[in-house]
């Protein structure tokens, strides 16, 4: 099974592939740059903002079948 693919189509699917890939290693770069905090600074940032809301259960849902 032969399939055919002219010049300009497989350079952009390769572009795509390549772009897609250097997003995700951006954003994998990016997260792996901002440091983890200490006990101690979680404790002051909870003391001058308090500490996380509870999440709150939504009061509507729906399910839809397309």
């Amino acid at each position: 099974m032969a399939v055919k693919v002219d010049k300009e189509e497989l350079y952009l699917m390769i572009k795509k592939i390549v772009t897609e890939v250097l997003e995700e290693e951006k954003y994998k770069f990016f997260l792996k740059s901002i440091p983890e905090i200490s006990k101690d600074e979680m404790s002051e940032i909870e003391k001058s903002y308090g500490s996380k809301p509870e999440k709150k259960e939504s009061a509507f849902n729906e399910t839809i079948e397309i």
